[in-house]
């Protein structure tokens, strides 16, 4: 069995919560992951929230692009189904 079979992966967790002045965002337990096997996870989600905070416009417009291609690949959705399906996959 080859080595990457053999670890624990644990997840890069990012959060996004609404604030009365907009958003904040971060990343969660982030010390926990200081070591060369979440370099690029941690690279990659740093990223992310870079430019969620610099440019929260762009990425707001691409959620509802994304959005909108996830109600496309669906024959006659329903929104309300639509958002509890999104629900259900964050949790």
């Amino acid at each position: 069995m080859t080595e990457i079979f053999t670890k624990k992966i644990l997840p890069v967790k990012v959060y996004i919560a609404q604030t009365e002045k907009g958003f904040s965002c971060g990343i969660i337990d982030e010390h926990l992951y200081h070591t060369n096997d979440y370099y690029v996870s941690l690279t990659l989600a740093r990223g992310m929230l870079r430019l969620a905070l610099k440019n929260p416009d762009m990425v707001f417009d691409e959620g509802i692009l994304a959005m909108g291609e996830e109600m496309e690949s669906e024959d006659n959705l329903d929104f309300e189904k639509f958002l509890e399906k999104r629900r259900n996959k964050l949790n």
